[in-house]
């Protein structure tokens, strides 16, 4: 499940909202994650990656993705983007028991985005399709974030829903015929769904300066969790960080 619990719009909010952005903004960071394994016999797993988040005009860069709003104001939007999937572990954890099952590669999206602004919270919605011919699945999901701003202190809680269609699901959490043992059966799960809660905070030093935490949580469907090579119902993650802001 995705785990990069501080997207874009937490850090671009609390810009907007206290008039640190103009018409370009850049973003630039590291993140240290640890985060729990779906897998059979796979490790809990600390992992850094850098953050970049930007937009110059109607183009934006973020959560490894490469987009542009086709659409919109202020309170609502419409956007296209394409750039690196981030659904699942392709190491499988680094199971040994599931070595000799086949490689998960990296997979490419394209996607179409929108999301509507409230004074009660945004509401977000997204559909993606593989263009990387790795599965050739897609996937929608939807989503409500509020932010509360205290003083240097952004607090967001998120809820979101995602389903992925069968093909992402077989290639994922699927036992193909020639990957069968006496312990993992065959399986050919049909599409799927989970539930993901999540809590950021972000702390402002001042406009170049900021710290992040987050943690999630991720409920998994029957279709998943009924797999051989899935041993858990949900997944959790957590995640630290620091954010220069140019």
């Amino acid at each position: 499940m995705n785990t990069r619990a501080i997207p874009v719009l937490v850090l671009s909010a609390l810009c907007s909202a206290n008039g640190y952005c103009e018409e370009a903004s850049l973003s630039l960071g590291a993140f240290v994650t640890n985060k729990s394994t779906v897998y059979e016999g796979g490790e809990n797993k600390n992992s850094p990656y850098p953050f970049v988040d930007g937009y110059w005009g109607p183009f934006f860069i973020s959560n490894g993705q490469l987009g542009s709003f086709i659409a919109g104001n202020d309170h609502w939007g419409f956007a296209l983007a394409a750039g690196l999937a981030n659904l699942e572990d392709k190491s499988r954890g680094h199971s040994k028991q599931l070595a000799g099952m086949h490689k998960l590669e990296d997979v490419f999206v394209g996607s179409v985005q929108a999301f509507i602004e409230t004074h009660y919270g945004q509401l977000s919605a997204s559909y993606e399709k593989d263009i990387s011919h790795q599965h050739n699945g897609y996937s929608a999901n939807v989503g409500y974030r509020y932010s509360l701003e205290l003083g240097h202190w952004l607090i967001e809680p998120a809820f979101s829903a995602t389903w992925i269609n069968e093909s992402i699901s077989e290639y994922y959490y699927g036992v193909q015929h020639n990957e069968v043992t006496s312990n993992r059966a065959a399986y050919q799960p049909g599409s799927a769904s989970y539930l993901k809660t999540e809590l950021n905070l972000v702390y402002f030093f001042n406009r170049y300066h900021a710290v992040a935490l987050g943690v999630s949580y991720s409920q998994l469907s029957n279709e998943i969790t009924d797999s051989p090579i899935v041993n858990h119902t949900s997944t959790s993650s957590a995640l630290v960080g620091y954010v220069y802001s140019f």
